[in-house]
């Protein structure tokens, strides 16, 4: 399933006209990883590829992007 990472990044930068970028979020998200490693996590995460996104990871992208998860989830 794919989450709406580069909306809610848009809609971040709309609101506060501060830049984010998914580097941002993967060091965010994955603070013990690589940059390489990082980026492609949150890399699989926003195309549908990941399998499986821990809760933690959504929360952590809601905090940063100011959005819930209903709408990282389209819903």
């Amino acid at each position: 399933m794919r989450i709406k990472l580069h909306e809610a990044i848009k809609a971040y930068q709309d609101r506060t006209g501060v830049r984010l970028t998914q580097n941002d979020i993967a060091r965010e998200v994955y603070p013990e990883s690589s940059h390489q490693s990082a980026a492609i996590g949150i890399s699989k995460i926003a195309t549908g590829k990941a399998k499986m996104i821990a809760p933690e990871t959504i929360l952590t992208i809601c905090w940063m992007t100011g959005v819930d998860a209903n709408f990282l989830y389209g819903l």
